[in-house]
């Protein structure tokens, strides 16, 4: 299985380059945990491939939802779903049930922003831009936007956005991530797969095991400055003694750095690391608590 770093490709197709959004065979998994109602699991989704739909040449997505309850103990499957999406050179746009609305826009720079697609005129919510650059992987230079996503002026949400696999954080149809939602719902990135790509962001099966408890997001870390050039400060809300595993963008190992529940930060020099997007996450004696990302630029 090819790693984290192989599965990112240049995206926009000429003389025979992979297809940028929806390549063929392209399937994701992500978390799925609707908390106050017990539920845990994982989404899966794949590209059916284009179809007409609302008068337009469309790529449709469909989803299944494989669900564990804490309530009832039992295990289901939902029935599988569809969204639809459509894309012009750098932008993909999603059917939001009345209109094709911005969902990506991969050719952004910093300071461009984009309104959610929610079909809720009164609610002011956006992907800002803060910084946008390239990782060679593989001998190919891919592009990659760390944004903000903003509710009502309030960052609730950093993420990365690259090229044909999506965030890393936030589902692939935003408006139904957990971010929005007070009860959770559809969450970060496990897997991303296609004819070309395979990419595994978790330790274990992509199809989360079914009865494992939900990540508790009352214990995670942040990071600041991010996107960073020298040094980066992690803090933490543990609960006991804690460790961060830091992560390259090819899924190899920088770092273990112990964060101990009464201190609750540690400084790290990143000046000793190529520039890129790396992946910090936070870990207890049992299990993973949080997963973040950190871009660190070239040092002026």
């Amino acid at each position: 299985m090819r790693s984290y770093a192989t599965c990112l490709w240049l995206l926009y197709s000429t003389c025979g380059m992979s297809q940028s959004w929806c390549a063929p065979g392209a399937s994701w998994h992500h978390e799925y945990a609707y908390t106050s109602w017990g539920d845990v699991g994982f989404v899966g989704t794949h590209c059916a491939g284009d179809v007409p739909f609302a008068d337009s040449l469309c790529q449709e997505l469909v989803v299944t939802e494989h669900i564990y309850s804490y309530q009832t103990n039992t295990v289901s499957t939902s029935q599988p779903y569809s969204f639809y999406t459509t894309t012009s050179g750098a932008l993909v746009h999603v059917w939001t049930g009345s209109e094709f609305d911005t969902l990506f826009h991969f050719a952004a720079v910093p300071g461009d922003h984009w309104r959610l697609p929610i079909d809720l005129p009164s609610v002011d919510a956006r992907i800002t831009v803060l910084d946008t650059g390239h990782v060679i992987l593989d001998g190919e230079s891919i592009r990659y936007q760390a944004v903000d996503v903003n509710y009502e002026d309030i960052v609730s949400v950093n993420d990365t956005i690259f090229e044909r696999i999506g965030p890393l954080e936030m589902f692939l149809n935003i408006p139904i991530s957990y971010q929005f939602l007070i009860d959770g719902g559809h969450g970060g990135l496990r897997c991303y797969a296609d004819e070309e790509i395979d990419l595994t962001r978790v330790e274990g099966p992509c199809e989360i095991a079914l009865g494992i408890a939900p990540l508790n997001r009352n214990e995670d870390v942040a990071i600041w400055p991010n996107p960073t050039a020298d040094w980066a400060t992690f803090s933490c809300t543990c609960t006991g003694d804690a460790h961060l595993r830091v992560t390259d963008a090819q899924g190899r190992v920088v770092t273990h750095l112990p964060i101990a529940a009464e201190r609750g930060q540690i400084v790290w020099d990143t000046r000793q690391v190529p520039a890129g997007v790396y992946t910090v996450e936070l870990y207890n004696a049992h299990r993973r608590l949080d997963t973040q990302r950190m871009v660190v630029q070239p040092t002026p």
